[in-house]
């Protein structure tokens, strides 16, 4: 019997670096985080603030790529993400650890969380061009008319 790996609680977390930019303090803190949440750990004294860094655990997704998209998208990014269970996980998991299929964008992760299950995984293929010589092995090919080149005479 294979064993598989669904019952494992799998993080996917993004946490956010925040810096003063007057007393030059840093606070890191995961996301998503609420306002109220946020103006609590940040305090009255922070007046003006920027993101230093991100650190994410979704594979092919780097903060700089995060440092590219607007806070309230990363945040809501990362409330999307505790709705996964650990299968949906697995499936971002692999999806983004594939260089030639992984989301590029926030927004495409997004989507994803919202329809986990439209997407499939097809065990050996990692390229588009993998998937269709498997389509094209598929079809049945014996059903398809044969085409015969004739020579004429003239």
């Amino acid at each position: 019997m294979k064993k598989t790996m669904a019952n494992v609680n799998i993080p996917l977390y993004i946490a956010v670096e925040i810096e003063s930019t007057e007393t030059y303090e840093s606070l890191w803190f995961n996301l998503p985080v609420t306002k109220a949440c946020f103006y609590g750990m940040v305090g009255s004294s922070w007046n003006e603030i920027r993101i230093s860094e991100y650190s994410t655990t979704i594979p092919g997704f780097s903060g700089y790529m995060l440092m590219e998209t607007p806070f309230s998208v990363v945040n809501h990014l990362a409330a999307r993400l505790y709705t996964l269970n650990d299968e949906q996980a697995l499936k971002l998991t692999a999806i983004m650890s594939n260089i030639s299929s992984r989301f590029r964008t926030a927004e495409q992760i997004i989507d994803y969380t919202y329809n986990p299950d439209k997407y499939s995984l097809i065990p050996g293929i990692s390229t588009h061009w993998d998937l269709g010589q498997r389509r094209i092995g598929e079809l049945d090919m014996a059903g398809l008319p044969s085409v015969r080149r004739t020579q004429t005479t003239g």
